[in-house]
């Protein structure tokens, strides 16, 4: 898995549902997300997560608002993911094998030094291609 490097060079405000549980609550959620809008492949489709101190999870499903008040009609909470630098690694065929992208955010979090509140970023690009992304 090669460790690849991109930038924001802004702030992306995304819509979010927050999952009951890790793992078992993130297909639920996206789900939910799905459910709101109509396909868009310019919507950025994310999934966020922060470790909590207990060893636990928190996890959203996200999506980027490209129509004004689509999401926030629904009266979903709002994060901002901070523009910068990330470093990533691209998996392919994560559908067949969802632990892979477990596998890449631990080979990030071995090589690279994140921010001390960490948020992975998954950002899903299509069916078959998935951005595991943390910010340095």
């Amino acid at each position: 898995m090669e460790i690849r490097t991109h930038f924001f060079d802004q702030d992306i405000e995304v819509f979010c549902k927050k999952a009951e549980s890790f793992p078992l609550g993130v297909k639920p959620a996206f789900q939910y997300m799905h459910s709101l809008v109509d396909f868009n492949p310019q919507r950025m489709q994310l999934g966020l997560s922060k470790p909590l101190p207990d060893g636990g999870m928190d996890y959203w499903a996200a999506s980027q608002e490209i129509v004004k008040g689509e999401f926030s009609k629904h009266g979903l909470p709002r994060m901002t993911i901070p523009s910068g630098e990330y470093k990533y690694i691209m998996v392919t065929g994560y559908m067949e094998d969802i632990s892979t992208i477990g596998k890449a955010f631990g080979l990030l979090l071995d090589e690279e030094k994140p921010e001390s509140d960490i948020l992975g970023v998954e950002w899903y690009l299509s069916k078959d291609e998935v951005w595991c992304m943390l910010k340095i």
